[in-house]
C-alpha cells in the first residue's frame, strides 16, 4: 500500500515548482505539505512547510565567485533591482544573498541604501594576514613531523608544475593547492577548515597581485623553501619560512595599495622559535 505521507521526489523531499516562461532555472524545491493528521514529516515540533533557498544559494554563489576572481572590482555598486532582472529573480533571494555576502565582509551596505563590493581595506589585508600566520605556521610545523615521501612528491609537483590557469590567475589557483595540501598533511581539521572560511579573501588578495612577474617569481621560491623544510622535518624552520612567505605576500599587497607594511608578529615569533 503507497504511503500518502510519503514526499514527493525534489533532491529527496519536496516538489519542483514550474517557472512561468521566461524565469530563471534556479528556483528550487518546496518541502511537502504537512500530512492531513497534522503531523510533520520529521516528528513533532518541525514545521510542515519548509521552503528551499535554491535561488538565493545560486544568486550568492555567483556573485560570490564573480567578486572573488575580480569580475565584480572594488566598490562597484551593487543594486538589488538590477541583479534580479540580471538572474531573473525576485529580489527576496538576490536580498539574502547580498546579505550573506556581508557577513562574509565581501560587500558592505551603503548608507543610502544598496551594497558595495568591499573596498580594499588596509587594515583588513592586515588583520588577515596574521589570522593566517598563526594557522599558517602551525599546519606547517605539524606538516614537517608528518609529510611522507608521497606527500613531499606531490607538494614538489604543485610547485613546478602549476595547474592550467589564466595568467592572471596562475598564483591564485597554485597558491591555494599548496596551502591546502601543506594544511592536509598536518592532519588538524580545525585548521584547515578556519583556513577555508578566510579562503574568498585570501583568492581575492592573491589575484590582485597574481599578474605580477615578480611576485610569481618570489611565491615560487617561497613555497619550495617552505617545503625544504618541511622535507628536512625541521619545525621551526618550517614556521619560520611560512612566516617569512605570508609577511613577503602581505607586504607585497600592502605596497600596491598604498600602505605601510607593519612588523609581522609572525614572522617576529617563528624567528624566536
Amino acid at each position: 500500500m503507497t504511503d500518502d505521507r510519503r514526499p514527493h521526489d525534489c533532491r529527496g523531499i519536496g516538489r519542483r515548482r514550474s517557472l512561468p516562461e521566461g524565469r530563471s532555472a534556479i528556483a528550487g524545491c518546496l518541502v511537502a505539505d504537512r500530512p492531513a493528521d497534522g503531523t510533520s514529516w520529521l516528528g513533532d515540533g518541525w514545521p510542515g512547510r519548509v521552503e528551499r533557498t535554491s535561488a538565493a544559494d545560486a544568486v550568492y554563489q555567483s556573485l560570490r565567485a564573480a567578486v572573488v576572481d575580480g569580475r565584480l572590482a572594488a566598490s562597484t555598486r551593487l543594486g538589488e533591482k538590477e541583479l534580479a532582472a540580471q538572474f531573473r529573480v525576485s529580489r527576496t533571494p538576490v536580498r539574502e544573498a547580498l546579505r550573506r555576502l556581508e557577513q562574509r565582509r565581501l560587500v558592505t551596505a551603503l548608507p543610502t541604501g544598496g551594497y558595495q563590493v568591499a573596498a580594499w581595506n588596509p587594515t583588513d589585508v592586515r588583520a588577515l594576514y596574521r589570522v593566517r600566520g598563526v594557522l599558517e605556521r602551525l599546519v606547517a610545523g605539524e606538516a614537517a613531523g608528518r609529510a611522507t615521501a608521497d606527500d613531499l612528491a606531490a607538494l614538489g609537483r604543485m610547485i613546478d608544475r602549476p595547474p592550467p590557469a589564466p595568467r592572471g590567475e596562475l598564483v591564485a589557483v597554485g597558491a591555494r593547492r599548496f596551502h591546502r595540501a601543506v594544511a592536509r598533511i598536518a592532519g588538524i581539521r580545525l585548521a584547515a577548515d578556519l583556513l577555508d572560511d578566510i579562503a574568498d579573501h585570501e583568492d581575492r588578495y592573491r589575484r590582485h597581485t597574481a599578474a605580477d612577474e615578480d611576485r610569481r617569481v618570489r611565491a615560487r621560491l617561497e613555497h619550495h623553501r617552505v617545503l625544504e623544510q618541511i622535507r628536512a622535518g625541521d619545525r621551526a624552520g618550517a614556521e619560520r619560512a611560512m612566516a617569512e612567505h605570508l609577511d613577503s605576500a602581505a607586504g607585497f599587497l600592502l605596497q600596491g595599495l598604498g600602505a605601510d607594511q607593519e612588523p609581522s608578529p609572525a614572522v617576529s615569533g617563528a624567528a624566536g622559535a
